[in-house]
């Protein structure tokens, strides 16, 4: 069970990234600087969030993850 909630984890946070840099990618393509702009003002807030509170998606799904 451990095995899907990571594999589900995993896929969510791939897909999550892809369409940040989709959107990233949007900006020097078709010049689309409003939503770039709002993008990487997300991604600031969502990591700054999650530094301050110390949250982890694998800890709250009881996945032990192992940093070397």
């Amino acid at each position: 069970m451990e095995t899907i909630a990571l594999l589900i984890a995993v896929a969510v946070l791939v897909e999550g990234l892809v369409e940040y840099v989709k959107a990233i990618v949007k900006v020097f393509t078709e010049g689309d600087v409003k939503t770039g702009i709002t993008q990487l003002c997300v991604v600031g807030i969502g990591i700054l969030l999650a530094l301050v509170t110390g949250a982890n998606l694998f800890t709250a799904l009881s996945i032990h993850v192992i940093y070397s």
